[in-house]
Order: C-alpha cells, then structure tokens, then sequence
C-alpha cells in the first residue's frame, strides 16, 4: 500500500452506509465484485440530495436502479468497472470497514473493483475541493462520474442521462460543501453522546460512568471501539496494543475535526495525543507503520466478532490502577504510559520504527 496520503480521509455517516449497503447487495447476489454499479444503486435507494440531482423523481431514480438489476443478472455490463489500481491507505481501509461491516457470517465478501477504488479516491479529492473534513454522498457521486469509463457512467447512458451535465451541476450544489454527519462509527460522536466534552450534556456524568463500569471505563470504551476500527481498517485479523495508540490518534483528530475537546474533568488525563502530536506523529504515518507490524489476516473477522491480543485488557487494567493510584480519571495519558512500559512490545517498536523517541514519554 502506498504511504501517501489524502487531504481528506474521512467519510459521511451516508457514504458509510452506501458503502455497507453495496458490499450487502454483491455478497446477496453472489456477485464476483463490488463495483460502481452496487454503489450507485445505493445512492439511488436513499434520499441523499446527490440522488435528487441525478435521479429527481422516483420513477427516474426506480428506473435507473432496474437497469443495474437487469444488467448484473447474467452480467451484461460491457464495463469491467476496471481502471488503474489505488493502493491508498485511507481507500482501502474506507472499504475494508464497510466490507467488515456488510459481512454477517462467514461467507466470502467480493472485493472491490478497481473502478470503485478510484471512484472513492476522487470523492476525498472532491471533498478536500469544497473544504469539507469528510466526503459525504455528493462527493461520492461525483466521484463515481469523474470518468465515464465504469459501470455507473454505462447506467446513466442506458437511460439517457448526461454525465457532465450531472457533475457539473452537482459541483455547485450547496450539497457539496456540508461535510456531512459523521459515522456512527466515530469515536468522538460516542463521547459526545456521554457528555463527557468540553460544554456537552449527555445522560451521564463522568463520576456516574466509573462508579457504573469503573474509572477509566467513558474513555476506554470508546478507545477499545476505535481500536477495533482501526484494526479493521489494516486487515488485522486482531485488536492489538498498537491498535490502541491508532485509537488515540484517531480520536484527537476526530476532536480536532469537530472542534470539541475534553470536559475540563478529562482534559488532564487526556492529553497523550497532544503530546505524540508535538513530536511529529500522526494518525497516517502510525498507521503506515502499523500495517507492517502485524500480518494481513486470511480469514477476517465478522461484525460484532472481533478478535483481542490478550495484552489488550491488560494494558487497559494496569492504566485504569495507574489512575487510581494519582486519583484521578482514566485517560489517554495512563494508556500511553502502559503501553510504553514494554520496552519490546509493539508500540514501541512502532514508534521507535518512525523515529520517535519515548524515552521522555513513559
């Protein structure tokens, strides 16, 4: 996989949906691949404002999708959907997450064509255009028009549409410049819901979650749920202890992204992204390092089935005594000094392997 990185890496609560529910479609019909066709037929079947551009009656839009219906039947596309392969880190950790998420037994899913990478690879670009921190559906469209050389551009001619008409209007629709709500996956939207940012209200307060579930439980569990993501966005067949620093990366730039922070209880223990921050790292680069850490899995996991390194829990277990010892809430800082505790372990191998030192951050 490439280390280059994209302007914009994230996804719209949407787009994760349309991904998931095209992966859904392929793996139902027993189809070979996941491509532009599954997706666009997504977007039809929603309610997104990029399918009223493209499809502005529900006629219109029936009509498009029995075409991609009719045509995967006995495979009648003249488009492979192929195109130049993307090895992006985020485009194929965006799609390993909603093949993870489409995926309810173990039953093989289809990978996705080369077309569906590109076009996913061009919303970002599109959405980093119009200034927005994630893709949402009417980047995602205009990402499946950018060339007329796949099987979303085949669906539109079969009905007469213009695809440069369509992209052009789609580029000034004020659409195209909300960012979209962000996934149920997001770490930071999990916390947000707790109450436990900056100026938040949520149905718990900070000292009822720990004495409910025990200190460190609001911050830990949502970290353990980011940890999660992030192994399913490598190919991990596991959640590690590196896995949990990405997580920590992961949900400061989700909070950055928001413009939220810590309420001023969990700010003090939290501020171990800030200082990996301070030191160069970021979420991209600690990735790229970790894919190579770990063997991609043969066999992945399904949803709600995630394998734990055992080192996992007890990494979490001595941060939360750490706490509790300073008497103070869990956060971030405990975790880092933990997972730092082994001078052999993964994480310090993994930073030690980008040029970080941690002698100072133990």
């Amino acid at each position: 996989m490439s280390g280059k990185t994209l302007p914009c890496t994230e996804i719209s609560r949407d787009v994760a949906e349309a991904l998931t529910l095209a992966f859904r479609e392929a793996i139902r019909r027993t189809q070979p691949k996941v491509g532009t066709e599954h997706v666009l037929s997504a977007l039809l079947d929603g309610d997104s404002a990029a399918g009223g551009v493209l499809a502005p009656t529900v006629r219109a839009s029936g009509s498009m999708m029995g075409v991609i219906r009719a045509k995967g039947i006995d495979d009648h596309w003249v488009h492979d959907d192929d195109a130049e392969p993307v090895h992006d880190l985020a485009v194929t950790g965006l799609l390993r997450e909603a093949a993870w998420a489409a995926r309810q037994t173990d039953s093989d899913v289809p990978p996705p064509t080369g077309a569906l990478r590109a076009a996913l690879r061009q919303a970002l670009l599109y959405a980093d255009e119009h200034g927005t921190p994630r893709a949402n559906t009417t980047h995602l469209l205009m990402g499946l028009l950018h060339t007329p050389d796949n099987r979303a551009h085949e669906a539109l001619r079969e009905r007469r549409v213009d695809r440069s008409d369509v992209l052009a209007r789609l580029r000034v629709h004020p659409s195209a410049g909300e960012p979209g709500e962000p996934p149920h996956t997001d770490t930071a939207r999990t916390l947000r819901k707790m109450g436990l940012l900056d100026g938040q209200r949520g149905q718990m307060s900070v000292r009822l979650v720990a004495k409910l579930f025990g200190n460190g439980a609001p911050v830990f569990m949502a970290l353990r749920m980011e940890a999660r993501r992030q192994a399913v966005r490598l190919g991990h067949g596991e959640m590690t202890t590196a896995h949990l620093l990405l997580a920590v990366l992961a949900l400061d730039e989700q909070l950055t992204t928001a413009g939220q922070r810590f309420s001023p209880e969990l700010a003090g223990s939290n501020t171990a992204a800030e200082r990996l921050r301070a030191r160069g790292l970021t979420l991209h680069a600690a990735a790229d390092a970790a894919r190579n850490l770990f063997p991609e899995a043969e066999n992945h996991p399904y949803a709600e089935k995630f394998p734990e390194n055992p080192a996992l829990e007890k990494v979490l277990t001595k941060a939360r005594w750490r706490a509790g010892e300073d008497r103070v809430p869990a956060g971030t800082d405990h975790l880092l000094a933990e997972l730092l505790a082994e001078p052999d372990g993964p994480v310090t191998a993994l930073l030690s392997g980008i040029g970080i030192d941690t002698t100072d951050l133990r």
